[in-house]
């Protein structure tokens, strides 16, 4: 038995569904040429989905390093600035020291 019957859902008026039968007959090698074109497709998609993964991996990384990078800029900036607030206050502190002790002497 090479062949398989296909049923339709139709009601008993509709045979003609667009150059197919009512009762259409589809052999083995009908049947095994659209389970490979359906593997086919199923593989392409699935290549394209992996394709479109990699680009969203891609952009995510280069994102991320991108933020890490300005993160860590603005840290040096903000270090530089307290490492300047530092100075100025040692600065101000010597002078005081000093007053102070010329007041002393």
């Amino acid at each position: 038995m090479n062949q398989m019957k296909m049923k339709t859902l139709m009601n008993e008026e509709d045979q003609d569904l667009g150059g197919v039968k009512k009762d259409a007959v589809m052999d083995d090698e009908m049947l095994e040429c659209l389970k490979n074109t359906m593997k086919d497709e199923f593989a392409d998609k699935m290549r394209n989905m992996k394709h479109f993964l990699d680009g969203k991996m891609a952009d995510m990384e280069a994102r991320s390093t991108a933020n890490v990078t300005n993160h860590n800029r603005l840290v040096e900036a903000r270090l530089g600035a307290i490492e300047r607030e530092i100075a100025t206050y040692g600065n101000e502190l010597t002078k005081e020291v000093k007053q102070w002790k010329m007041k002393l002497d």
